[in-house]
C-alpha cells in the first residue's frame, strides 16, 4: 500500500522508514482541578506528530484520516510494449491518485559482438535458408582467399569486407545485420540450440 500526505496543497508520498510530520485534532483534557474547583471542559486542538511511514500499514483508515494520511491509488500498469515515462500525484477529492504518462518502451541497448564463430554463422544462415546461396556465392568468387577464409576461418568478423556482400544478399540494413550477429552469437553449442 502507498500513502501520501498533503503539504502546501500538494500530495507528498510517504515512504516506509522515513518519518513525516502529521497533524491531528486531539482532545486535550484540562489540568486536574484544585481542591474545591469545578473540572474544566476538554478542548480540541491540532497537534503535530512524527509518524514513521511503515506505521501506516498498522493503522485503520479512520486513524490514517485523523492524521491526514491518504491512500494512493496507483496508476495503471503500462500496456505491453510501453513504459511509464513519468508520474504525478494529484488530489482527487478525498483521494490521492497517481497519474502516469506512457511512452513506447525503449529496446535494450544491443551489444553487437565483433565476431561469431563460423559454426554459429553457418547455422544462422542455414536457419534463414540461405546457406546454400552463400556457399554458391563463395564458390563463384574470383578471389581464392574468400574460399579459404570461408572454409578454414574459426570466426566471422562483423567488420570483414565479405560481410558487406552477405548483407546485400540477405537484404539487411546495418542495424538488422547487427541484430543478425547478436542472434547468431546466441546459438549455443551442439544440442543446446
Amino acid at each position: 500500500m502507498r500513502y501520501a500526505i498533503i503539504e502546501d496543497g500538494a500530495p507528498v508520498e510517504v515512504f516506509p522508514g522515513k518519518p513525516f510530520t502529521a497533524t491531528a485534532l486531539v482532545e486535550v483534557l484540562p489540568p486536574a482541578p484544585a481542591e474545591g474547583e469545578e473540572p474544566g471542559e476538554p478542548t480540541s486542538e491540532l497537534q503535530a506528530f512524527t509518524v514513521i511511514g511503515q506505521w501506516c500499514d498498522a493503522l485503520t483508515p479512520e486513524e490514517l484520516a485523523a492524521f491526514g494520511v491518504k491512500t494512493v491509488i496507483p496508476a495503471p500498469a503500462a500496456a505491453e510494449g510501453d513504459q511509464i515515462a513519468s508520474t504525478e500525484l494529484v488530489v482527487d477529492g478525498a483521494r490521492v491518485v497517481e497519474l502516469a504518462t506512457y511512452e513506447a518502451a525503449t529496446p535494450p541497448h544491443l551489444v553487437v559482438p565483433g565476431a561469431v564463430d563460423m559454426r554459429q554463422a553457418r547455422i544462422k544462415l542455414f536457419r534463414e535458408g540461405v546457406l546454400d546461396v552463400v556457399d554458391a556465392m563463395i564458390a563463384a568468387s574470383e578471389d581464392p582467399e574468400v574460399s579459404i577464409e570461408w572454409r578454414f576461418a574459426k570466426e566471422v568478423r562483423r567488420d570483414h569486407p565479405f560481410i558487406n556482400g552477405v548483407q546485400l544478399l540477405l537484404q539487411k540494413t546495418n542495424p538488422e545485420m547487427d541484430l543478425w550477429f547478436v542472434e547468431a552469437s546466441q546459438i549455443g553449442p551442439m544440442g543446446a540450440g
